[in-house]
């Protein structure tokens, strides 16, 4: 790719210069790459926990009533996924336990143990946020969390399948694999 730019920029140089005219020929500047293209470089491994660690927040997700689910194993700048959802409704308890799910699908996959703080700074800060007002449901939520990732664990792993494969989900495709 580089070589053809440069021969092209030669090529370019050469041709103004036979003309008698003086040409400035600039490289062309390469476009910025998109997240999708820095998916493809992260290790199988890697995309296979993003996809385990979404799924949880999504299955967590519809299980406890969340509306418009989506997840994606799309990276940004700083995390490997996300899950979006409308939480309306929902009590502290249910929506730590949402956010707790996704490190606990991640640690199940991965058979380690999943810091929150080590390994999710986001899901860290939300725990954090959600739990000022009533830290009792820290503990409620990740009980709940718990037993969501326990007894629905093969549909997490078949969203997180799908997942892997198409990057992104959304609610009728989550609903659809979570049946």
């Amino acid at each position: 790719m580089i070589l053809r730019e440069a021969e092209r920029i030669g090529a370019a140089r050469a041709r103004a210069r036979s003309a008698g005219k003086a040409q400035d020929v600039r490289p062309r500047t390469r476009p910025a790459r998109r997240p999708e293209a820095r998916l493809d470089r992260r290790p199988a491994a890697v995309r296979w926990q993003a996809a385990h660690h979404e799924a949880g927040h999504a299955l967590a997700a519809l299980a406890l009533g969340a509306r418009d689910v989506a997840a994606t194993i799309v990276p940004t700048a700083s995390e490997d996924g996300a899950t979006s959802y409308l939480a309306d409704g929902l009590g502290a308890v249910e929506r730590v336990a949402i956010v707790m799910a996704g490190g606990l699908a991640d640690a199940k996959f991965t058979r380690r143990d999943f810091d929150v703080y080590r390994d999710s700074p986001a899901d860290a800060a939300s725990i954090e946020r959600l739990t000022q007002a009533d830290p009792q449901s820290r503990h409620a939520g990740a009980v709940l969390a718990g037993e969501i990732v326990l007894a629905n664990w093969s549909r997490i792993q078949s969203i997180a399948a799908v997942l892997f494969e198409r990057r992104t989900l959304g609610h009728s495709a989550l609903t659809r694999e979570a049946a």
